[in-house]
């Protein structure tokens, strides 16, 4: 019951917690405007290596969203199994499968970074 109600917190502390996290404020506005050029400055140009890094780190955020609403539904999919040993097998899962996406896109994210800094 305990374990059950940690999880349950841990949901609730995530979905607080994830407009923080994927620096959501703006999100939009933020992303159109580095996709087409408008925020840069004088010193930077348009190559192709900083539209790839953009592009990356928009993905970056999406993943990084759909992660934290996969961990979301997970928690709930855990609370809500109850006694039900397949309800808490999927809960487990769904949480699981969840954290490994998101370990998966900040690794490949820091990978595109590295090449991109080896390429200028």
């Amino acid at each position: 019951m305990i374990k059950r109600l940690i999880i349950g917190l841990f949901t609730i502390a995530s979905l607080v917690m994830m407009p923080v996290a994927v620096g959501a404020s703006n999100f939009t506005d933020t992303v159109i405007d580095q996709l087409t050029g408008n925020e840069l400055s004088d010193k930077t140009e348009k190559k192709p290596e900083n539209m790839i890094a953009n592009v990356s780190k928009l993905i970056a955020s999406l993943v990084a969203i759909a992660s934290f609403v996969m961990i979301l539904i997970g928690g709930f999919q855990y609370v809500k199994a109850g006694a039900d040993e397949n309800g808490v097998k999927e809960a487990k899962n769904t949480i699981k499968f969840a954290v490994i996406g998101l370990i998966l896109s900040s690794i490949a994210g820091l990978l595109i970074n590295f090449v991109l800094d080896l390429l200028k």
